[in-house]
């Protein structure tokens, strides 16, 4: 059977990282999905695989949150999970830019 891959991103301030990494790797976990959702004081980006009808609880779970009533996903198909495992991460950004503090000229 094949699972639907969700794709999202948004900028928005987070600062209940912690908290919403609990939750989310709660849901998701409940929800049988694997990927990675990264979360920083910036926003969330993630792409998660399931079954159809889980990957829509997620993300009306998400669009609860005021943050996110607005979140939109891009939606596509696999044969099977392209992911190994679900992980919720806090991390610095949730985009790397490649500055790292430099400037090019």
């Amino acid at each position: 059977m094949p699972v639907v891959v969700a794709t999202f991103y948004k900028f928005v301030t987070v600062e209940d990282c912690e908290s919403l990494q609990r939750s989310l790797q709660s849901c998701c976990d409940h929800l049988a999905l694997q990927g990675t959702i990264l979360l920083a004081s910036e926003g969330i980006n993630a792409t998660v695989s399931g079954a159809e009808t889980s990957i829509e609880r997620l993300l009306e779970a998400l669009r609860t949150d005021p943050r996110f009533t607005d979140l939109t996903a891009k939606l596509s198909t696999a044969d099977a999970h392209p992911f190994g495992r679900m992980k919720v991460k806090v991390k610095r950004e949730i985009v790397t830019l490649g500055a790292s503090g430099r400037q090019s000229h």
